[in-house]
């Protein structure tokens, strides 16, 4: 009992220090989200790692989201990632870039898991395991957990881009 209050008191003493971020557009037209977030210190992710040289390559965009609250999940095409070398990463929606934060990876049981801690949002931390990478590696599937952030799974195929995807690039009006 000792040992949990004494580790209680430690997460309220970092979270306590956390940098104040801006409110971001995503933020700002989504109420329901905390102003800020925190991330954890940058890793350089694993070189031998096939996920991160092809994560750190191009733009990943989400294609097909499938959760489980919406099975025909449209809004979350379109949702992009940039991956950096350093352990960090951007993120966005379309053209807007809301997220930022730090990443890293590690052997799981059967799939590798790609963690993402935003620095912006809480609720947008996650842990992905990455189910597949296409033989050209321009394609990947992956499926999210319920272990952090907003709590919800997902399905997901992404896509790899050389920049921003837009609307006509994946044919939304």
């Amino acid at each position: 009992m000792k040992e949990l209050l004494i580790l209680l008191c430690l997460v309220l003493s970092f979270t306590a220090c956390k940098k104040e971020t801006g409110q971001t557009n995503y933020q700002k037209n989504n109420s329901k989200l905390p102003v800020s977030g925190s991330a954890a210190p940058a890793q350089i992710p694993p070189p031998q790692m096939q996920e991160t040289r092809v994560l750190t390559s191009r733009f990943w965009v989400f294609e097909h989201w499938i959760d489980e609250d919406n099975p025909r999940d449209k809004t979350n095409k379109g949702r992009w990632y940039r991956f950096y070398e350093d352990g960090t990463y951007d993120g966005g929606h379309w053209s807007d870039h809301y997220d930022h934060g730090t990443w890293f990876l590690r052997k799981g049981v059967e799939y590798s898991e790609l963690y993402i801690d935003s620095e912006i949002n809480d609720l947008m931390d996650a842990k992905w395991e990455v189910q597949g990478i296409g033989g050209d590696e321009a394609a990947m599937s992956w499926v999210k957990t319920k272990e952090y952030g907003d709590k919800k799974g997902a399905l997901c195929k992404l896509m790899s881009m050389l920049s921003m995807p837009t609307k006509e690039q994946l044919g939304v009006n």
